[in-house]
């Protein structure tokens, strides 16, 4: 009888172990482990008409996006399905900010507007010595091609210039054909006043309107081609100056999701990257803009999709 009654006692002493112990398992599971958020078929509901695509509520699933938020240092951020025009998910995507070198998308497009790839283009003095990012010398020549190329691989500051001064009635014209095509563009929180992103208040945009911008860059295969670059050399037209470019994304080779995108960093701008990835067969864009460490938010943001998103 005694040793029933000791048993009895052993049996409720490991139960009631057993419940205190799954207590303090719950409270540290749900208290300090992370789980990542479980896969979601996204209903996309548009919310308001806008010239390209119908965008989605920001807070598809919210709880998550505070999460994501409070991970990112950038001031605004988009994540969009190229091929829907769906906004994924957003922040201050409306919100004017300096647009740094991403300028230079709108650069190439204006050049391809107003010249063709041939045409041979003489760099000028300042534009040489006052500017970077090619190592570009005086009087050379070379073709709007080439240029294109510098600009987007190297995000050169002297071929952006080269390309503007080369325009009838030099910079101040292909600024104001610059502007003229973001209207038509419809991006209509975007003003440009150079064609580098230098800091130079209001030259501004948003992340909506960058959106907008990449697409139509997207509808250009080279452009995207030469966006994906991981290095590239050009000459110049005499074939004596060879110049080596390398990109200035550092995303690109490392990450095999991303396949092109373009960089930009002022001390008014912050750090600010677009990126073009091809994920489960589609084609994503990620912006972020005002940002202090760009490659980390667009890989959390990365991370984000790949956690959160399903398609139907």
């Amino acid at each position: 009888m005694k040793f029933v009654k000791n048993l009895g006692a052993k049996v409720y002493t490991a139960i009631a172990l057993s419940v205190i112990g799954l207590l303090i398992w719950r409270i540290i599971d749900t208290k300090f482990i992370y789980h990542p958020p479980q896969f979601q078929s996204v209903l996309l509901l548009p919310e308001e008409k806008l010239p390209v695509w119908e965008a989605s509520d920001s807070a598809t699933l919210t709880e998550s996006q505070a999460t994501l938020s409070a991970q990112l240092s950038a001031q605004a951020y988009l994540v969009m399905e190229v091929n829907s025009r769906t906004v994924l998910v957003e922040k201050n995507a409306l919100v004017p900010l300096p647009p740094a070198s991403t300028t230079k998308l709108m650069t190439a497009l204006t050049a391809l507007d107003l010249f063709e790839l041939n045409e041979i283009v003489e760099v000028s003095t300042q534009a040489a010595q006052e500017n970077n990012g090619g190592g570009l010398f005086p009087h050379e020549q070379l073709t709007v091609r080439d240029l294109l190329i510098g600009l987007l691989v190297s995000s050169a500051n002297d071929a952006a210039y080269a390309l503007a001064e080369h325009a009838a009635g030099g910079t101040d014209t292909f600024m104001v054909r610059m502007n003229q095509l973001a209207r038509e563009l419809q991006l209509n929180q975007t003003l440009y006043q150079n064609p580098t992103g230098y800091d130079d208040p209001p030259n501004v945009t948003t992340a909506r309107d960058l959106a907008v911008l990449s697409l139509q860059v997207l509808e250009d295969p080279q452009l995207v081609e030469w966006l994906g670059l991981q290095q590239a050399v050009v000459y110049n037209t005499a074939g004596n100056i060879r110049h080596f470019l390398f990109p200035t994304n550092e995303l690109l080779g490392k990450n095999p999701l991303i396949i092109a995108g373009k960089t930009g960093t002022t001390d008014l701008a912050g750090e600010v990257l677009i990126s073009v990835v091809k994920y489960q067969g589609r084609l994503i864009l990620i912006i972020v803009i005002g940002s202090t460490d760009r490659y980390a938010d667009t890989q959390i943001l990365l991370n984000w999709l790949q956690y959160n998103l399903a398609w139907q």
